[in-house]
C-alpha cells in the first residue's frame, strides 16, 4: 500500500512544476499586458495636460510672467547677500538693548 501512496504522491507532484509553470507564464502575460496599457496612458495624458491647459479656470492666470527661454544651468545658491547699510552698535548700545529684554 507505500508504493501506492508514494506513487500518487509523484504524479501530484510532476503535476505540481506545469501548473506553477503555466501560472507564471500567465502571470508574466498579465503584467506585460498591464505595462503595455499604461504605456498608452502617457501620451493621452500629455494630450489632455496640453487642452485642459486653455481651458477656463486651469492653468496659468493670465497675468503671470513668461518662463524664460533657456533654464539657468544651476540655481543661485552661492549669492552673496547685499553689505548691510546699519552701523554696528556700540557697547553701551548693546548693554542698554540687553538690560531692556531682561526687565
Amino acid at each position: 500500500m507505500e508504493r501506492n501512496k508514494s506513487a500518487a504522491r509523484s504524479k501530484d507532484a510532476s503535476r505540481r512544476p506545469a501548473s506553477m509553470r503555466a501560472f507564471r507564464l500567465a502571470t508574466a502575460a498579465l503584467a506585460i499586458m498591464v505595462a503595455a496599457g499604461l504605456s498608452g496612458c502617457a501620451g493621452i495624458s500629455q494630450k489632455f495636460a496640453d487642452g485642459a491647459s486653455q481651458a477656463p479656470g486651469i492653468g496659468l492666470p493670465a497675468n503671470a510672467p513668461a518662463r524664460p527661454t533657456a533654464a539657468p544651468l544651476f540655481p543661485a545658491v552661492h549669492d552673496i547677500p547685499p553689505p548691510r547699510n546699519s552701523v554696528v552698535l556700540t557697547n553701551f548700545e548693546q548693554q542698554k538693548l540687553e538690560d531692556d529684554l531682561v526687565a
